[in-house]
Order: structure tokens, then sequence, then C-alpha cells
């Protein structure tokens, strides 16, 4: 694969690293292994044979706007309340559970509802690089990243330091299992990083536990804020986002939830009598109802988990077969990468031994947004483009994820089916290895 000016230019106005691989494979090399793209396929099939076949006709309720619902209706929502409270060990009530697009949306909508443009959120690095899309383009907040001191385990210090560089920050977002870690973060910890953020009564935090049924370890378990005894003193102040395009791998279908007892929050996605729910602009569609009604409801429409725990079960036992995979190849190839990924489904691998190898004759365009990043490596870039010209592998460079330190790359194992992710990651050793000495 040769990236041509023409494709390169095209890139450089796409600012999201996924839909630029999506260009790359659809337009450039359909034989690319996409392992940048955070995605799940693991579960099509058991979709096919379990959820998606016999869901009978398609009502007039199904294809109307879902006026009355616009958040999910609540026998949906009290099933994602029982599911949440087995999976996760809480205990939630559906009222308090709001459904949306997808948690990019939910993600929003909670910026909308509790801040001004131009309040400051932070959040540690290397993290998810649509955070900023997310709270500042519609919002317009101020995101303010924070590196962690030894790249891959937070601790309060590095949180007290972002704190006494920005004393007006109102928000700190957390994922949690991270991305693009994959860190589980310990209650103690989170109860410290809680304790000192909700110390001043105008902050919030947000957890991202998008990837929460993502485990292929039990080293650290996940441990969900809402199960904090910080959660118990500030409910009104800890808002957590989940959905399943993740651990569900139904990406396209948008399905996300937001679970929050602030009375701002509930306010803007009720309504009021001048203001139309914000969740109007992103609605927790009737098809996508229809389409996962097996996992949630019964034949009567009443709330009823047991196939999405079944899922859950099904799920376990794929991602342990996928990781183990994924990680005994990187091994063979002596790509080393951070082992502490007990969640999540992204190994962070560490290619920094390459900077210098590969040839400048290899572009390092398309670069990153200067109003986004203060760094960007362009030794980086090129081994990034290498290791889709050479090795028909696409990748996310660290240094997307807000990680200062160059060289470190995000690799989604789940993205494609074991066979390509495991050649994939064989053809990458390779080419890494015949690249000449520095």
């Amino acid at each position: 694969m040769k990236l041509t000016a023409h494709h390169i230019g095209r890139l450089q106005n796409i600012a999201h690293p996924e839909q630029r691989a999506a260009y790359i494979k659809q337009h450039v090399n359909p034989e690319a292994v996409n392992l940048s793209t955070a995605e799940n396929v693991l579960l099509l099939n058991f979709y096919q044979q379990n959820v998606f076949d016999n869901l009978g006709p398609v009502t007039l309720e199904t294809i109307k706007y879902p006026m009355q619902y616009i958040y999910g209706i609540d026998p949906y929502r009290e099933s994602i309340q029982d599911f949440l409270n087995h999976q996760w060990n809480v205990s939630v009530n559906y009222e308090n559970i709001y459904g949306s697009s997808g948690v990019v949306a939910a993600l929003e909508v909670l910026a909308l509802a509790l801040f001004k443009p131009g309040d400051v959120l932070l959040a540690p690095a290397p993290l998810w690089y649509g955070f900023p899309w997310s709270f500042s383009q519609t919002a317009g907040m101020k995101f303010v990243t924070f590196q962690i001191a030894d790249g891959v385990n937070l601790t309060v210090a590095d949180l007290e330091k972002a704190l006494q560089q920005n004393p007006t920050a109102k928000l700190l977002v957390l994922t949690n299992p991270n991305n693009p870690l994959g860190v589980n973060y310990t209650k103690e910890l989170q109860e410290e990083l809680y304790s000192v953020f909700l110390a001043d009564p105008s902050r919030q935090i947000i957890s991202d536990e998008i990837y929460a049924g993502s485990q292929v370890k039990s080293k650290n378990e996940f441990v969900s804020a809402l199960t904090l005894d910080a959660y118990k003193k500030n409910p009104d102040r800890i808002h957590v986002t989940w959905g399943l395009s993740k651990d569900f791998g139904l990406a396209g279908f948008r399905l996300g939830f937001m679970i929050s007892q602030s009375p701002a929050v509930q306010t803007a996605l009720q309504g009021t009598d001048c203001l139309a729910s914000l969740a109007w602009f992103s609605p927790f569609v009737t098809p996508n109802i229809y389409m996962t009604k097996k996992l949630f409801l019964n034949k009567e429409g009443n709330p009823d988990p047991a196939l999405a725990n079944q899922t859950m079960k099904v799920y376990k036992g794929l991602l342990d077969d996928q990781y183990q995979a994924s990680a005994k190849h990187l091994k063979k190839g002596n790509i080393p990468y951070f082992e502490g990924n007990d969640g999540a489904i992204f190994f962070w691998i560490d290619l920094s031994a390459y900077l210098d190898r590969v040839p400048k004759s290899v572009s390092d365009q398309p670069r990153l947004c200067p109003s986004l990043y203060t760094y960007d490596d362009p030794r980086e870039a090129r081994l990034l483009n290498y290791i889709a010209e050479a090795a028909d592998v696409l990748l996310v460079r660290g240094q997307e994820c807000f990680n200062e330190k160059p060289g470190y790359f995000r690799l989604c194992y789940t993205a494609e089916e074991k066979d390509r992710v495991t050649m994939g990651i064989d053809k990458m050793a390779a080419e890494l290895n015949a690249l000449p000495p520095a």
C-alpha cells in the first residue's frame, strides 16, 4: 500500500483517526488489517443465531418518531437497570438512566447541561482522542490534559499537580477501564481521586465506563464509580456513561446511556415548557430498540436482560481467546506492550525503538491538529505510515491519544477476526525487523 499525494491531501482533512482508517480501507487498500478502530466484531455469529433472526414484524410504533420516549421506553431502561445492577454489582434506578444515540452524544449532553463555554475540563493522558470534540466542539469547554507521571499508572499526585496548574477546573473526566491503556482503576485510587477533586462543591466528575464488560484478567477487577463511597456522598455530581458499542459489539447501532441524578441533567433531558429535551438532538431511536429487543425484553415487551447476561458470558470466552492469541503473537514478534491491560480491548504497544529507523522518504503526513496538540513528532507519523504501507496494518498513534512521549501506538485486538489480527501482528513484526539499524 502506498499513500499518494492525493490520498494524503484527503486524509489531512479528516480529524478522526478511525475515519482516516476507514478511508484507507475503502479507497487505498481494502486488504489492510484495521487495528485502529475501537470496534468489537466477536459477537456477530452469536447475534445472527440468537438476536437478529425472527425478530417479528415491524410495527407502526417502530417507524414513528420516538416522541414520548425520546431517551428510551421505560421497559428497556428498566432492563438496562437490571442488567447493570447484576453485572456491575451496583444499585441504580432506571429513572436516572437516559438513552442517547451513542456515548459520544451522552457526553455532549452532560457538557451542555452542566457547564458553560470556557469552563475547564481535566483529563489524564493518554486518553481517547474523541473527548475534545465531545466537550468542546459544541459545548465550548476548555479541554486540558495532564500527563501521568510514569505514563501508565494514574496517581493522586498527578491530579493534584494538574489542579495546582488549573485551579478553576470544573470537570474531571476518567475512562474506566482506560482507553488506550486498558487499566481498571482500583476502588482505593478512585476514592482518593474523587475526594480530592470533589472537595470543591462546584466540581463534577464523569466516569466513562463504556468498556466495563470487556475484562480479560482478574488482577484489578472493574469497579464502577456507582459503587464508591464518594458516589454515596455526591450522587448529583458524579455521572456515568456506558453503551452497547464496545461490550456488546454494536457500534453501528449508536446505543448509549448516561446515569445521572443531577437535577440539571434530568431537566435538560426531560425538557421544559420552552425547551426541548437535549435528547431530541440525539434520540434513542425505536428501530434500535426493535433490533436489540431480544437482549433486553421478553416476548411480552417487559424488562428481561436474560439474553444480555448470557451474551456477556459468551463474550468473556471469545475475548479471552482473542486476547491470548494477540498477546502470543506480539511476544513472538518481540513487540513490547503494557501488561496492565486488565480491561478494554487494546494493547498499548511500545515501538519507540524503531522511531529512528524509518527512512525519511516515508511520508510524515498527515500531521496532528496544531490547535489540539502541542507536540507532534514526525518520526512517530513516519512509523505509523511505514507500518501501514509495508505491513498493511493500521494503528493509532500514541501522540494522537495525547501521550507526549513518542513511539507508542494503540492496537485494537477485537477490530477484526482473530486470524486477521494475528496475521497483521506477524506482518508488522516482520516489517519492523526489516528496518535498517538507526
